[in-house]
């Protein structure tokens, strides 16, 4: 059973269970069909116990990194925290073909992206219900635990993922090497509950299949839904290991994208990613 029905997908009873491990995760979860994430396709995956799905075997750590992580490994952390299940709370997972909880995934993937005519052909589901962090896992109080879900949608090649929060740490997704990433963007982890991207308190969603060159347009709607935007040119210029003139003080990456649209107003939207700035003086 779910304390929140109108935005978790089902969970409870049905589901199989993680080990109530500190460092634990599940066995490998082969995949209905493929899922397709920023261009490389899957065909399993596991739910780790420290709030996060990975591809490419089981991982363990207790801290989340800054996304942009610059990794070799492919991520979905709904909520990457030190969680310890290890006396209270439960991690588990379903993956989900019949055709009622189908039909729902298709419409609520409609809804948030009404030209796709999209129908999921399976979905996966992932929750951890009622977890305390490690730090608090002695605490009785219903405020120490959190619950949140992460829900992989599939077909047609296309794929989505929702993530739900109940009660609430640094979340969304990132991609080895990071070329494709997201963190929710939340000064105070424990508000993630009342924010949302599709305007449902609770839930944040992100069509993940296909690389951010592709992805522009969903990109700036989404930052801009009033726009009806649509792109049809970007330029990209990075700056990466960088030296300041007389120091030895490096960039590590400065990005700049530019997005244009003629046919919709002239529109042009300018987007800067920084990461390790060192501090310096120049005189």
């Amino acid at each position: 059973q779910t304390d929140f029905p109108g935005i978790f997908y089902p969970y409870g009873n049905e589901d199989t269970k993680n080990p109530a491990e500190y460092f634990g995760s599940s066995p490998l979860i082969p995949l209905a069909q493929p899922f397709v994430y920023f261009g490389f396709i899957y065909n399993q995956l596991h739910v780790n116990n420290k709030g996060y799905l990975t591809f490419n075997g089981p991982f363990s750590k207790s801290y989340p990194n800054y996304f942009p992580a610059y990794s070799t490994r492919d991520i979905i952390a709904p909520l990457w925290t030190n969680i310890d299940i290890t006396n209270k709370g439960t991690i588990s997972y379903r993956l989900v073909t019949d055709s009622h909880l189908l039909n729902r995934a298709s419409k609520d993937i409609n809804q948030y992206y009404p030209n796709l005519n999209f129908s999921a052909s399976w979905v996966f589901i992932a929750t951890w219900d009622k977890v305390p962090n490690y730090i608090y896992r002695q605490k009785v109080k219903t405020i120490s635990h959190s619950t949140f879900q992460v829900v992989l949608v599939s077909g047609k090649n296309m794929s989505f993922t929702l993530m739900h929060y109940g009660h609430i740490g640094p979340s969304g997704y990132d991609t080895s090497d990071s070329t494709d990433f997201f963190s929710i963007p939340v000064s105070d982890v424990t508000y993630l509950s009342y924010t949302s991207n599709v305007n449902v308190t609770g839930r944040w969603v992100f069509r993940v299949d296909y690389a951010s060159d592709n992805n522009v347009t969903n990109d700036i709607r989404q930052y801009f839904p009033n726009t009806n935007f649509s792109a049809n040119s970007v330029f990209i210029c990075t700056w990466g290991n960088v030296k300041y003139f007389g120091t030895s003080a490096q960039v590590r990456l400065i990005t700049l994208f530019v997005f244009s649209c003629l046919l919709t107003d002239n529109l042009m939207f300018v987007l800067f990613f920084f990461f390790r700035i060192p501090l310096f003086k120049y005189c």
